[in-house]
Protein backbone atom coordinates (compact mmCIF):
# COMPACT_ATOMS: atom_id res chain seq x y z
CA UNK A 1 0.00 0.00 0.00
CA UNK A 2 1.17 3.94 -1.19
CA UNK A 3 0.75 6.27 1.14
CA UNK A 4 2.01 9.85 1.76
CA UNK A 5 4.79 9.89 4.39
CA UNK A 6 4.08 12.62 7.42
CA UNK A 7 7.06 14.49 9.05
CA UNK A 8 7.37 11.67 11.62
CA UNK A 9 8.65 9.42 9.15
CA UNK A 10 11.84 11.31 8.53
CA UNK A 11 13.94 9.35 10.33
CA UNK A 12 12.71 6.52 9.07
CA UNK A 13 12.86 7.49 5.34
CA UNK A 14 16.67 8.42 5.75
CA UNK A 15 17.47 4.64 7.69
CA UNK A 16 15.86 3.35 4.56
CA UNK A 17 18.19 5.23 2.12
CA UNK A 18 21.18 4.74 4.15
CA UNK A 19 24.14 5.74 2.74
CA UNK A 20 24.36 4.30 -0.94
CA UNK A 21 23.77 7.44 -2.31
CA UNK A 22 24.23 7.49 -5.91
CA UNK A 23 21.56 5.14 -5.98
CA UNK A 24 18.86 7.90 -4.99
CA UNK A 25 21.03 11.11 -5.23
CA UNK A 26 17.90 13.94 -5.80
CA UNK A 27 15.68 11.84 -3.50
CA UNK A 28 18.10 12.29 -0.86
CA UNK A 29 19.18 16.17 -1.71
CA UNK A 30 15.75 17.25 -2.29
CA UNK A 31 14.73 15.79 0.97
CA UNK A 32 17.29 17.51 2.68
CA UNK A 33 16.31 21.04 1.07
CA UNK A 34 12.93 20.53 0.95
CA UNK A 35 11.95 18.38 3.99
CA UNK A 36 8.44 17.48 4.16
CA UNK A 37 6.36 20.21 4.70
CA UNK A 38 7.18 22.77 1.20
CA UNK A 39 4.69 22.67 -1.04
CA UNK A 40 7.07 21.86 -3.77
CA UNK A 41 7.57 18.30 -2.77
CA UNK A 42 5.37 15.29 -1.58
CA UNK A 43 7.02 12.17 -0.39
CA UNK A 44 5.44 8.56 -0.64
CA UNK A 45 5.97 5.49 0.59
CA UNK A 46 4.87 1.76 -0.05
CA UNK A 47 4.76 -0.54 3.08
CA UNK A 48 4.86 -4.41 2.78
CA UNK A 49 2.57 -6.52 4.52
CA UNK A 50 5.07 -6.50 7.91
CA UNK A 51 5.57 -2.61 7.57
CA UNK A 52 8.76 -2.81 5.97
CA UNK A 53 8.87 -0.39 3.43
CA UNK A 54 9.27 -1.42 0.10
CA UNK A 55 10.11 1.60 -1.92
CA UNK A 56 9.70 5.56 -1.61
CA UNK A 57 9.14 8.19 -4.03
CA UNK A 58 9.99 12.17 -3.58
CA UNK A 59 7.65 14.18 -6.48
CA UNK A 60 8.90 17.61 -6.78
CA UNK A 61 6.80 19.60 -9.11
CA UNK A 62 5.82 16.66 -12.21
CA UNK A 63 9.11 14.74 -11.43
CA UNK A 64 9.15 11.65 -9.60
CA UNK A 65 12.81 10.33 -7.77
CA UNK A 66 11.74 6.72 -6.85
CA UNK A 67 13.85 4.02 -4.51
CA UNK A 68 13.81 0.38 -3.67
CA UNK A 69 16.75 -0.99 -1.65
CA UNK A 70 15.30 -5.19 -2.71
CA UNK A 71 12.90 -4.67 -5.32
CA UNK A 72 10.15 -5.83 -3.85
CA UNK A 73 7.59 -3.57 -4.63
CA UNK A 74 4.27 -2.67 -6.69
CA UNK A 75 5.22 -1.29 -10.03
CA UNK A 76 1.84 -1.17 -11.11
CA UNK A 77 0.75 0.61 -8.07
CA UNK A 78 3.28 3.18 -8.41
CA UNK A 79 2.66 3.88 -12.05
CA UNK A 80 -0.63 4.50 -10.88
CA UNK A 81 0.25 6.90 -8.59
CA UNK A 82 2.48 9.12 -11.05
CA UNK A 83 -0.18 9.03 -13.43
CA UNK A 84 -2.49 10.13 -10.69
CA UNK A 85 0.21 12.66 -9.69
CA UNK A 86 0.82 14.36 -13.08
CA UNK A 87 4.24 12.87 -13.05
CA UNK A 88 6.01 13.77 -16.81
CA UNK A 89 9.63 12.37 -15.83
CA UNK A 90 9.85 9.65 -13.34
CA UNK A 91 13.99 8.78 -12.55
CA UNK A 92 15.26 5.79 -10.88
CA UNK A 93 17.93 2.82 -10.97
CA UNK A 94 17.29 1.28 -14.25
CA UNK A 95 15.60 -1.51 -13.00
CA UNK A 96 12.66 0.30 -11.47
CA UNK A 97 12.34 1.95 -14.67
CA UNK A 98 12.24 -1.17 -16.38
CA UNK A 99 8.91 -2.06 -14.22
CA UNK A 100 7.01 1.27 -14.80
CA UNK A 101 7.74 0.72 -17.95
CA UNK A 102 5.50 -2.25 -18.20
CA UNK A 103 2.66 0.23 -16.81
CA UNK A 104 3.07 3.11 -18.64
CA UNK A 105 3.69 5.29 -21.75
CA UNK A 106 6.24 6.89 -22.35
CA UNK A 107 9.94 7.20 -23.62
CA UNK A 108 12.65 5.24 -21.04
CA UNK A 109 16.05 6.12 -21.77
CA UNK A 110 19.05 4.01 -19.26
CA UNK A 111 22.50 5.33 -18.24
CA UNK A 112 24.91 5.73 -15.53
CA UNK A 113 25.00 6.79 -12.16
CA UNK A 114 29.39 8.31 -12.13
CA UNK A 115 31.05 8.53 -8.90
CA UNK A 116 34.49 10.90 -8.90
CA UNK A 117 36.60 8.45 -6.66
CA UNK A 118 40.28 10.19 -7.10
CA UNK A 119 41.23 13.72 -6.86
CA UNK A 120 44.09 15.17 -7.84
CA UNK A 121 46.82 16.40 -5.52
CA UNK A 122 46.80 20.00 -7.26
CA UNK A 123 45.16 21.49 -10.08
CA UNK A 124 45.85 23.96 -13.00
CA UNK A 125 43.74 27.30 -12.15
CA UNK A 126 44.71 29.24 -15.45
CA UNK A 127 41.93 30.90 -17.13
CA UNK A 128 39.57 29.53 -14.63
CA UNK A 129 36.93 31.29 -12.94
CA UNK A 130 33.45 31.29 -11.45
CA UNK A 131 30.78 32.60 -13.33
CA UNK A 132 29.17 35.87 -12.99
CA UNK A 133 25.58 36.95 -13.81
CA UNK A 134 26.88 38.57 -16.83
CA UNK A 135 27.88 35.11 -17.92
CA UNK A 136 24.57 33.49 -18.10
CA UNK A 137 23.71 34.72 -21.90
CA UNK A 138 26.64 32.87 -22.94
CA UNK A 139 26.50 29.85 -21.05
CA UNK A 140 22.98 28.78 -21.80
CA UNK A 141 23.63 29.53 -25.54
CA UNK A 142 26.62 26.67 -25.31
CA UNK A 143 24.76 24.91 -23.39
CA UNK A 144 21.56 24.96 -26.03
CA UNK A 145 23.60 24.59 -28.71
CA UNK A 146 25.67 21.62 -26.63
CA UNK A 147 21.84 19.88 -27.15
CA UNK A 148 21.28 20.37 -23.11
CA UNK A 149 17.58 21.63 -23.65
CA UNK A 150 15.33 21.68 -26.25
CA UNK A 151 17.05 23.10 -29.99
CA UNK A 152 13.61 25.19 -29.77
CA UNK A 153 13.96 26.59 -26.49
CA UNK A 154 13.93 30.13 -25.99
CA UNK A 155 17.94 31.03 -24.85
CA UNK A 156 16.41 34.01 -22.90
CA UNK A 157 14.23 32.17 -20.70
CA UNK A 158 17.22 29.27 -20.57
CA UNK A 159 19.25 32.49 -19.70
CA UNK A 160 17.21 33.62 -16.83
CA UNK A 161 16.72 30.41 -15.17
CA UNK A 162 20.44 29.24 -14.84
CA UNK A 163 21.18 32.93 -13.59
CA UNK A 164 17.93 32.62 -10.88
CA UNK A 165 19.49 29.06 -9.66
CA UNK A 166 22.65 31.07 -9.50
CA UNK A 167 21.46 33.96 -7.43
CA UNK A 168 19.93 32.20 -5.19
CA UNK A 169 22.65 29.87 -4.33
CA UNK A 170 21.77 26.36 -5.62
CA UNK A 171 24.41 26.13 -8.50
CA UNK A 172 28.07 26.92 -8.94
CA UNK A 173 29.35 27.49 -12.08
CA UNK A 174 33.06 26.81 -13.60
CA UNK A 175 34.21 28.72 -16.56
CA UNK A 176 37.17 29.41 -19.07
CA UNK A 177 36.88 32.06 -21.18
CA UNK A 178 39.13 33.25 -24.28
CA UNK A 179 38.58 36.41 -25.73
CA UNK A 180 35.90 37.17 -24.49
CA UNK A 181 34.12 34.33 -25.13
CA UNK A 182 32.98 31.43 -22.57
CA UNK A 183 35.21 28.55 -24.13
CA UNK A 184 34.19 25.81 -21.41
CA UNK A 185 31.54 25.54 -18.48
CA UNK A 186 30.98 22.87 -15.81
CA UNK A 187 28.13 23.58 -12.92
CA UNK A 188 27.05 21.86 -10.12
CA UNK A 189 23.50 20.67 -10.68
CA UNK A 190 22.59 19.90 -7.16
CA UNK A 191 24.44 20.57 -3.77
CA UNK A 192 23.94 18.82 -0.10
CA UNK A 193 26.02 19.19 2.69
CA UNK A 194 27.78 15.71 1.65
CA UNK A 195 26.70 15.38 -1.49
CA UNK A 196 27.17 17.14 -5.32
CA UNK A 197 25.49 16.38 -8.52
CA UNK A 198 28.00 18.07 -11.64
CA UNK A 199 26.84 18.57 -14.98
CA UNK A 200 26.56 21.09 -17.63
CA UNK A 201 29.89 19.88 -19.27
CA UNK A 202 30.06 21.55 -22.65
CA UNK A 203 33.22 23.01 -24.60
CA UNK A 204 32.31 25.51 -27.50
CA UNK A 205 33.66 24.01 -30.63
CA UNK A 206 35.81 26.42 -31.67
CA UNK A 207 38.06 25.14 -28.69
CA UNK A 208 37.86 21.59 -28.49
CA UNK A 209 40.68 19.20 -28.58
CA UNK A 210 42.39 21.36 -25.83
CA UNK A 211 41.30 19.70 -22.57
CA UNK A 212 39.86 22.51 -21.57
CA UNK A 213 36.65 20.86 -20.53
CA UNK A 214 38.94 18.28 -18.11
CA UNK A 215 40.55 21.32 -16.67
CA UNK A 216 37.41 23.11 -15.83
CA UNK A 217 35.64 19.97 -14.31
CA UNK A 218 39.29 19.55 -12.01
CA UNK A 219 38.87 22.71 -10.54
CA UNK A 220 35.43 22.60 -9.80
CA UNK A 221 36.07 18.77 -8.18
CA UNK A 222 39.17 19.69 -6.46
CA UNK A 223 37.26 23.02 -4.32
CA UNK A 224 34.05 20.47 -3.76
CA UNK A 225 36.33 17.51 -2.55
CA UNK A 226 37.76 20.28 0.01
CA UNK A 227 34.92 21.10 1.19
CA UNK A 228 34.52 17.38 1.91
CA UNK A 229 31.79 16.71 -0.85
CA UNK A 230 30.94 13.49 -2.66
CA UNK A 231 31.30 14.09 -6.34
CA UNK A 232 28.10 12.51 -8.68
CA UNK A 233 27.23 12.89 -12.50
CA UNK A 234 24.52 11.50 -14.20
CA UNK A 235 25.17 10.78 -17.91
CA UNK A 236 23.44 9.05 -20.63
CA UNK A 237 24.80 7.37 -24.88
CA UNK A 238 27.83 6.78 -25.93
CA UNK A 239 29.76 10.68 -26.46
CA UNK A 240 28.55 11.88 -22.55
CA UNK A 241 29.95 7.94 -21.40
CA UNK A 242 32.77 8.05 -22.59
CA UNK A 243 33.24 12.03 -21.55
CA UNK A 244 32.58 11.02 -18.33
CA UNK A 245 35.04 8.64 -17.83
CA UNK A 246 38.02 10.54 -19.17
CA UNK A 247 37.13 12.57 -16.44
CA UNK A 248 37.32 9.62 -13.93
CA UNK A 249 33.20 9.77 -13.08
CA UNK A 250 33.14 5.81 -12.99
CA UNK A 251 29.80 4.12 -12.82
CA UNK A 252 28.56 3.43 -10.04
CA UNK A 253 25.09 1.86 -11.05
CA UNK A 254 22.72 1.75 -13.87
CA UNK A 255 20.19 5.02 -14.20
CA UNK A 256 16.87 5.26 -16.34
CA UNK A 257 14.28 8.07 -16.44
CA UNK A 258 10.90 7.43 -18.32
CA UNK A 259 9.12 11.01 -20.05
CA UNK A 260 5.78 10.32 -19.76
Amino acid sequence: MITRCLPGDREAILSYMGVDYGKCLYLYLDLMQFGFDSPEVSIWKEEAGDGRLAAIALIYHTTAHLFSRDGAYDSKAWADLLRRMGVRLACAEAPIIRALSENLSGRAEYGRVGHLTHIPDEVDRSGVRLAGADDFDQIARLLHDNAFYDTKGDVHTIANQLRARWARGFTRNYVIEIDGVIAAHICTKAEGDRLVVAGGGATDPRFRMRGLGIKVFQVLAYDLAAEGKDIFSFYYGESATAYNLRLGLAPCCEWGRIFL
